[in-house]
């Protein structure tokens, strides 16, 4: 059963409206296919799908993403240090129940994935429009050696849901940064950990730090929150 998720209010509409079969974990759908469950309290959710392949290499790429309610998913991320990472995005007009995302990755079985809802983004600019977003960056040290600690320097924000997706190798969870929620639990797959920071007021030099794990490749994004710009929706 899905794990009921608290509503996490940050300044204005914004809050954090539902997680894909409650924290990190996935369902097999089929050969090479897994799937989540989400459903959410309101409508104009913006939905963000995270996928990680392999642990320090993979050697496919995501064929099908298929919604059960007809979202329509658009790759924001792509990144392929050793193993990769995808992020995708779509936009809820109504309230979800049980809507079913399922994705499938040929030829791996080793893989993770993490859906979330977040209401409201902002409708005129949905993530940061700085060219330092998304934060793309690799873990593993010289040869390939892994470590337990990796860091990516976010910089300035304001008013902004922050997501750092790491690719954990088959560890357990990252111990986060200071100020960011653990919302992945390890993925649930071995693979993946998703944490994120809501930044209500601006701050100067945000850092986000997976240790205690082994990070192999992260990313991190940032969701503008409407009302830093003056905008709500209902």
């Amino acid at each position: 059963m899905p794990m009921q998720i608290p509503q996490v209010h940050a300044s204005g509409p914004f809050v954090l409206d539902g997680v894909g079969n409650g924290v990190g974990s996935s369902t097999i759908c089929g050969t090479y296919c897994r799937a989540e469950s989400l459903t959410t309290a309101h409508g104009h959710d913006l939905i963000i799908l995270i996928v990680e392949c392999g642990f320090t290499s993979c050697l496919s790429t995501i064929s099908t993403i298929t919604d059960s309610s007809g979202l329509n998913f658009t790759q924001r991320v792509s990144f392929a240090s050793n193993d990769k990472i995808w992020e995708y995005y779509a936009r809820a007009t109504s309230p979800l129940k049980s809507d079913n995302i399922s994705v499938v990755l040929p030829g791996i079985f080793t893989w993770g994935m993490q859906v979330l809802a977040i209401h409201v983004a902002n409708t005129r600019a949905i993530f940061d429009q700085s060219p330092r977003f998304p934060i793309t960056l690799s873990c593993l040290g010289p040869g390939g050696v892994s470590v337990t600690t990796c860091s990516a320097s976010i910089g300035a924000v304001a008013h902004e849901f922050v997501i750092a997706s790491t690719a954990i190798n088959d560890a357990g969870a990252c111990t986060p940064s200071s100020g960011f929620t653990e919302l992945g639990g390890g993925g649930g797959d071995g693979v993946l950990d998703i944490d994120y920071q809501i930044v209500s007021t601006p701050h100067d030099n945000l850092v986000f730090t997976c240790k205690d794990s082994d990070p192999v490749a992260m990313v991190v994004d940032a969701i503008s929150i409407p009302s830093a710009l003056g905008t709500s929706q209902n």
